[in-house]
């Protein structure tokens, strides 16, 4: 996924990337950005933070099996919620 900032060298000044940390901000009768971002992300910098969460995966690639030994009652669970 390319970054906000390499897009704008496809589409110039039809587009901006304002700085980041909420204080920037769009005047629209000026046209003029207060703060713009002119770099794009470091992906190593992204990424560190993610690696340091340990992710064991997601509950449903835990509990639901596509094995017929593992077959969830789905039978019985739809009779029962149409009490």
């Amino acid at each position: 996924m390319p970054d906000a900032v390499e897009l704008r060298v496809l589409h110039g000044d039809r587009m901006v990337v304002l700085a980041d940390g909420g204080a920037a901000s769009y005047d629209l009768d000026t046209g003029l950005a207060s703060a713009e971002r002119a770099e794009p992300y470091d992906p190593a910098a992204i990424d560190a933070p993610l690696r340091a969460v340990e992710f064991h995966g997601f509950d449903y690639e835990r509990e639901i099996v596509p094995l017929p030994s593992h077959a969830l009652p789905l039978l019985p669970v739809q009779a029962a919620a149409k009490r």
